[in-house]
Formats: structure tokens, sequence, C-alpha cells
């Protein structure tokens, strides 16, 4: 879409770039610090320099501990605080809503802490910062999720359809040939003027 006032479309220019986050397909993997949002949220990472955003559940535990994604960004609990799961001699599970707990070998249950998930009040205002994270630019505000749907042992996958893409890329192609034909035309008719003075 053209940008700046003019008569007529320019197909050139690109107005706007813009990430989709819809759902996407849901692949299970068995493990439990893969994790995956059905429906809207984002998981919260510490960044080096703020806090990241991502749909991205390829998670992880650090040397230390530390629940961390695949770049190595501590993950982010309620209260904007690392997520510490010390998983030795115990099994960890993770529920619906993101409670971690710790269930040792007698059966005590203990409960380690929740994994952040929020929304964002205008996802226009997350920028990419790598492949699967973003940070909020200023006037962008975090909202609550009352339902939150966190499923472990399985990774969202790309909400790209292959088939719809290619089509829309063949569509894309023919518009382009029937456009240049069309442009030739009127090239070739002002030749003739021309020489018909």
């Amino acid at each position: 879409k053209q940008i700046t006032d003019a008569n007529g479309i320019n197909y050139n220019r690109v107005s706007s770039i813009s990430s989709d986050f819809s759902q996407g397909p849901l692949k299970e993997t068995g493990s439990t610090f893969d994790l995956a949002i059905h429906g809207k949220g984002f998981f919260k990472l510490q960044g080096p320099d703020s806090v990241y955003y991502t749909r991205s559940g390829s998670f992880k535990l650090n040397p230390n501990g530390a629940l961390v994604s695949q770049e190595g960004y501590p993950v982010l609990d309620e209260g904007n605080a690392p997520l510490e799961v010390i998983a030795a001699g115990a099994r960890i599970s993770i529920s619906a809503n993101g409670q971690i707990s710790a269930l040792d070998d007698q059966g005590n249950r203990e409960e380690i802490g929740r994994v952040a998930v929020v929304d964002i009040d205008n996802p226009e205002l997350l920028k990419r910062k790598n492949n699967t994270s973003f940070y909020l630019e200023q006037g962008g505000q975090e909202l609550p999720l009352e339902e939150v749907q966190v499923v472990s042992g399985s990774l969202e996958l790309s909400n790209v359809n292959m088939v719809d893409e290619m089509a829309r890329m063949i569509n894309g192609s023919r518009l382009y040939e029937a456009y240049h034909k069309v442009l030739k035309g009127y090239s070739t008719l002002g030749d003739k003027l021309d020489e018909l003075g």
C-alpha cells in the first residue's frame, strides 16, 4: 500500500511489517520443560537490557538449576523473579496454569513457582530482538490473563501455512505478469501514436 500521498497504487512499497502472534499447531516432545501456550499470551524472559517476551517455550535447566531459554535468558515468574528449579532427587511437573511443582521419592509435593504468562495490550509495539524474542516499546503495557493454558511436554510450531503462502506467492507472481503485460501494451500503444504523429 502506498505510504505517502499519491494518485493510484504503488505496489513496490511496504506500508508496515508486523509479526503474526496467532496460535500455531502444538507438537508433543515429552520434555517437561518444553512449554506451549494454548491461546493468547507470552512467556517473560530476563534479557540483558530489558524484559523479553516470547511464545517459544523451549526451556531447559542451566547448571545452577534455573529455568532458562535456549539463549540462556532466565524465565521469569509472576513476581518478575527468575525461576529457580532444583531438580536433583525430585520429579518436576508443570500444571496447566504454569505452576511448577517438585515431587520427591516420599511423595511430598513442593510448589516452586509459577511461570509468568501475560498478554500485551498492543502487540504491534512488540519489536523483534531475535528469532523468537521481542521487547516492548514505550507505550505498551502488560495485561494479566485470567485463563492461562500451558501445555507441558509440547512446543508450538510455526503458524505459517506453507500451502496458503505458496498460493499467495503464485497469485502475486501472476498479478505481476499481468500488470507487466498491461504496461508493455501501453508502451507499444504510445510508440504507435508517436509514429502516427
